[in-house]
């Protein structure tokens, strides 16, 4: 269950958060992810994982589970939901197709996890935050 003051405490993290290099396994999507959850709820999904820092060991970390959508669903212990239901504070997932922009794609990566804010969804990049339409992530999944 989220804290009381939670839009507030989600304002703080990605406040925190706009100008965060990408690191794996200290700034990637999975622990964007993780650490808002362990802010807003204090139970920590990616407990177990934490500890790499290369992309290597991510994509051996996600592959393990499958895809990133398999690994959110058994690490948030619920299924995911259409994205038109996602509302802030929540976790999507956005897709290649969507990633691509006239800046080119976002690490080549084929999935990302990200944090809805409403009509966009926060994501981690090269330079901080990434903002995309929230509607055009593929899956979302419910933070109580």
């Amino acid at each position: 269950m989220r804290k009381h003051g939670w839009p507030e405490l989600l304002a703080d993290y990605i406040q925190a958060s706009l100008t965060k290099q990408f690191a794996y396994g200290s700034f990637d999507c999975a622990l964007f992810c993780a650490d808002w959850i362990q802010i807003a709820t204090g139970d920590d999904p990616a407990a177990d994982l934490r500890g790499y820092d290369s992309m290597l060991e991510a994509y051996r970390i996600v592959g393990r589970f499958g895809s990133m959508e398999s690994m959110a669903t058994q690490l948030l212990r619920s299924e995911p939901c259409h994205v038109a239901f996602a509302q802030r504070g929540d976790i999507v997932l956005m897709r290649s197709a969507s990633l691509v922009t006239d800046a080119g794609q976002v690490d080549g990566a084929a999935e990302v996890l990200g944090i809805c804010l409403g009509r966009s969804s926060a994501f981690p990049n090269k330079k901080g935050l990434w903002m995309l339409p929230t509607l055009e992530a593929a899956a979302a999944w419910k933070i109580a």
